[in-house]
């Protein structure tokens, strides 16, 4: 049996299911089911084999005819998600799991198709305690984070590294305390890193800690940095710069904020 309806939740994506076994005296209808779906002019088609016993090769071929026209007319894509243990084999033995992209479950296959045609970002907001131990956790979060989004492990580790360094700056030169945190949020496109890391800032009397001269000095160690042994900090601003695209600082009686962006290699 097959089953093809639009779906409420998202605009541009319509589904089939295919439920039992699809056989090639079936592909009459699934012909139909995507033609008319097709005519409603949604981009994305999400293929659910959740509980197909058995599809063929003919089916399959004639679902990579349609996701053909799909990315011809509409610049989308057809993709396959749920696949049963059955549907699974088959793809597999066929080879098509390297033509066809394969998801566990639904939601991810409407992440990957925003993801990857949209433009949508991933966005993480972390409000920590103002403590060096808890930023080896957060490097190793964001690291995750981004090779699941198919980053290299080259850019995972250089966004860690700077994440490290901006997170121990924070640390070092926030307020202290209940009422010391920093904040940490990533946006993560398809094409470039979004970071921004703030803290909340102790104030004293006196221009050395006043929020222009934070700045100031932020600046010359991130532009010239530091060779002496007793102030690693300056020498890491330099390293975050060499690695970023972008850096930004700005501070103001909240705090300090330190922005990055970093691109993605081609």
């Amino acid at each position: 049996m097959i089953k093809h309806y639009l779906s409420e939740e998202y605009s541009d994506i319509c589904c089939i299911e295919c439920i039992g076994e699809i056989s090639q005296e079936m592909l009459p209808e699934i012909r139909n089911a995507v033609s008319n779906l097709f005519e409603n002019e949604r981009p994305f088609i999400i293929i659910d084999l959740s509980e197909t016993e058995q599809i063929c090769g003919s089916v399959i071929g004639e679902l990579l005819e349609w996701r053909h026209k799909f990315a011809k007319r509409y610049h989308g894509d057809l993709v396959i998600a749920n696949a049963s243990l059955a549907a699974d084999r088959t793809i597999r033995e066929l080879g098509i799991h390297t033509i066809l992209e394969l998801f566990p479950d639904r939601e991810a296959a409407v992440n990957y198709l925003y993801w990857e045609y949209k433009g949508l970002t991933e966005n993480i907001l972390l409000t920590l305690p103002n403590q060096i131990a808890v930023v080896p956790a957060v490097r190793n979060l964001i690291r995750k984070c981004i090779l699941a989004k198919n980053y290299t492990t080259r850019e995972a580790f250089q966004i860690e590294t700077i994440v490290d360094e901006l997170c121990n700056n924070a640390v070092e030169h926030g307020a202290h305390g209940v009422e010391g945190v920093i904040e940490v949020a990533l946006s993560i496109g398809r094409n470039k890193i979004e970071i921004n890391i703030a803290n909340g800032i102790e104030f004293i009397n006196g221009e050395g800690r006043s929020p222009e001269a934070i700045t100031r000095v932020m600046e010359t160690y991130r532009d010239q940095p530091s060779d002496s042994i007793d102030n690693p900090r300056g020498r890491g601003l330099a390293l975050v710069r060499m690695l970023a695209n972008e850096f930004d600082i700005d501070s103001s009686e909240d705090g300090t904020c330190v922005h990055v962006t970093k691109y993605r290699e081609v």
